[in-house]
């Protein structure tokens, strides 16, 4: 998930409460534009990089949610979108994957009388077998790792792109926090 919350000052709260509407909007449209690019390259991980596609149902859930604006009455201002995978049918085995497994598991024969393995060039067949627990395969968490620069570089530029060097100031000295905390993911 992105999120950005400022904790602003008094001059730079006052700032953006005046400027609440363009400031917002900036800031919204540049963070849903990241969390959409973040969604692109967690769908390519998806695709062989990180896991070879069987059905593609895990890539199929993952999407982005649009920036959302949230003032709390404590003076603290968050913006935030995300990208979320995992939902629906795919929800149990995108943690497995994202986290790895916890314990071993056992596979037991359902349609046959037995399953057949290739060991040592010979085939066997086993009622059952225990499974190792399945290794990390981070597919978000690494795609956010990987990305913190970039995210925080689109997000710079729009709103350098908006504002004044004045505004700027004190506007990126707020989420260079935010930014440093997406970072160390």
């Amino acid at each position: 998930m992105l999120r950005f919350t400022l904790a602003p000052t008094k001059s730079v709260y006052d700032w953006f409460i005046k400027a609440r509407g363009r400031a917002s909007e900036v800031l919204r449209t540049a963070v849903t534009q990241a969390a959409f690019q973040l969604h692109t390259k967690v769908v390519l991980k998806l695709t062989g990089e990180v896991l070879h596609v069987r059905t593609g149902i895990l890539r199929g859930s993952v999407r982005s949610i649009p920036a959302q604006y949230v003032q709390t009455s404590a003076g603290r201002i968050t913006i935030w979108g995300s990208v979320v995978a995992g939902e629906g049918p795919s929800r149990l085995y995108a943690s497995v994957h994202e986290y790895g497994g916890v314990n071993p598991y056992e596979i037991i024969a359902s349609k046959s009388r037995a399953l057949r393995f290739v060991m040592d060039g010979k085939e066997r067949y086993f009622r059952r077998v225990t499974h190792p627990p399945a290794p990390e395969r981070s597919f978000m968490r690494s795609t956010e790792h990987e990305n913190a620069d970039a995210v925080y570089s689109h997000i710079e530029k729009a709103i350098k792109r908006e504002f004044s060097p004045r505004d700027l100031r004190w506007l990126l000295r707020t989420i260079v926090c935010a930014a440093d905390r997406l970072r160390s993911l």
